[in-house]
């Protein structure tokens, strides 16, 4: 990582302008390009000291971003050590990796634009359609890696899923384990009440691939929906009821604009699918809140943080 700070990478003589990082990685970027890295340590998903576990995470998350944005996503890159310089070589010899991304203007998210009243009907119509079909043909080309998830009845998996969520909101700021326990307890009871996830056992409910397509990772750029960093970094969260992916961009409607506009998605998702009941649906949008009240901490935007909490806070008594 201090390569690329010190323009020390083959072919990028110049340094970064700026540097972004995450929990998993950093970002530098350059004037036209943006080239992500994974840090060599363990985190809560994966062991990333591990190389064969860092290299094959770098695969995964590049084939399904390259997926669902081919114009954004350009290639990964393997590079080894000689000297004081790290050059590209091939993967055999690589011993690292990162991922080169064409530049684009992160401040035109959908997140942004919601907060600014800059949100169109038709650009919603766009989200959703493309959501759609995107988690259509990428279900199609990841089935076979991920056959054991898909074998699974839903209601295990989204059982499973709470349970990670719970360590999620454990390791974010500012959020107590308290309320954590609180929101993830009480959806857990309302799953195994719902006949709705019992009726996935029997091998007839219909499952898609999931991506993180919450409203910072979508982006409106001339007229045109782009996706960014939609990998979901753990397996468990890659296979679900198609609706938990629709329900992820409403709630980011429904919080940072109105219900109103929300409906738009939903009436557009229909087109493809049947909507769950009422009572799955705000399921569903609890728990997207949940995970993004706990992702603004990470990143330090509590003030959109306790927008979240306060639309779980309003809403998790309808799950009682």
């Amino acid at each position: 990582m201090t390569a690329f700070q010190e323009g020390r990478v083959g072919g990028i003589s110049e340094k970064p302008e700026k540097t972004v990082e995450t929990l998993l990685s950093k970002l530098f970027f350059y004037p036209h390009k943006v080239y992500k890295i994974y840090k060599t340590e363990k985190n809560s998903f994966e062991d990333f000291s591990n190389f064969e576990t860092r290299k094959n995470f770098c695969l995964e998350d590049f084939s399904w971003n390259q997926e669902m944005s081919p114009s954004i996503y350009l290639a990964l890159r393997g590079v080894r050590k000689n000297g004081d310089q790290w050059v590209e070589t091939t993967f055999g010899n690589a011993e690292d990796f990162f991922i080169e991304m064409n530049r684009v203007d992160d401040g035109q998210s959908v997140s942004n634009r919601l907060l600014a009243g800059e949100i169109t009907d038709k650009n919603l119509v766009q989200i959703a359609t493309l959501l759609t079909q995107k988690h259509k043909s990428l279900t199609q080309k990841k089935r076979e890696s991920l056959k054991d998830l898909f074998q699974r009845n839903w209601k295990d998996i989204i059982l499973e899923t709470s349970e990670a969520e719970r360590h999620y909101g454990y390791a974010a700021p500012n959020i107590s384990n308290e309320w954590t326990d609180k929101i993830v307890d009480t959806w857990k009871n309302f799953i195994k009440k719902q006949s709705y996830f019992a009726s996935s056992v029997s091998g007839n409910f219909h499952m898609q691939v999931a991506t993180d397509n919450h409203a910072k990772n979508i982006l409106i750029l001339n007229g045109e929906v782009v996706l960014l960093d939609v990998f979901l970094p753990k397996r468990i969260w890659r296979v679900v009821d198609p609706a938990v992916s629709i329900a992820r961009i409403a709630t980011d409607v429904i919080v940072l604009a109105n219900r109103q506009k929300a409906s738009v998605l939903y009436k557009t998702y229909c087109n493809f699918f049947p909507l769950p009941p009422p009572e799955i649906l705000t399921f569903y949008e609890i728990y997207s809140a949940f995970i993004l009240a706990a992702y603004c901490q990470f990143i330090k935007e509590p003030h959109l943080s306790e927008k979240y909490r306060v639309f779980i806070d309003e809403n998790l008594p309808k799950l009682a």
